[in-house]
């Protein structure tokens, strides 16, 4: 009686170690899974962060020639002031020589270059954001696929199965030599 249920004892160690088996399979096709998904996610984020850097681009030109476009109205819209300026001064009997006249067309190029200045300083600023937005979009993309490329690690099924089966089969043999000791086999 007492070898029968050393035996039974020996064939449960055995099928729990099948079971370990099939559960360290498991368990590295699951972990490979993830590993999977995870690089999918990673180079589908690089590249919308790549589209993402090309439509920063796009905008940083955008305001460069929108700037261009408001320095181009403001520079019509001064040329008109002056030129109602002169024919202000002409129609009041002041000289467009005089000190006069000469000190208000001096003052309104002095503004008029001053608001240039901002107009440009405005555009390129908005420019220079989003070329830095897109500078960054493409650094993040970088590291994403990097991300990708070190996290292609996959778990060997056969390595758990391996270590499974060791562990598992070195507990039956004990268990054998335990009973062996003992007397019961």
């Amino acid at each position: 009686m007492g070898s029968a249920l050393a035996g039974i004892g020996l064939a449960m160690g055995a099928l729990s170690s099948g079971a370990g088996v099939i559960g360290s399979i498991q368990q590295a096709n699951a972990q490979n899974a993830a590993i999977d998904a995870q690089n999918k996610a990673a180079l589908y984020n690089a590249q919308v962060n790549e589209q993402n850097a090309k439509l920063e681009e796009g905008y940083a030109k955008d305001e460069q020639k929108v700037g261009r476009q408001e320095l181009a109205k403001h520079q019509l819209k001064v040329g008109q002031l002056l030129s109602e300026q002169r024919n202000n001064a002409g129609a009041s009997g002041i000289s467009t020589n005089s000190d006069t006249f000469n000190d208000i067309t001096n003052d309104t190029l002095l503004f008029s270059g001053m608001d240039s200045d901002t107009i440009l300083q405005n555009s390129t600023d908005k420019a220079s954001q989003h070329l830095a937005n897109a500078f960054n979009y493409k650094n993040e993309a970088t590291g994403l696929r990097m991300t990708a490329a070190n996290n292609s690690q996959k778990v060997s099924p056969f390595a758990s199965i391996a270590g499974g089966l060791a562990s598992g089969v070195g507990s039956t043999i004990k268990g054998y030599y335990d009973y062996k000791n003992a007397g019961v086999i």
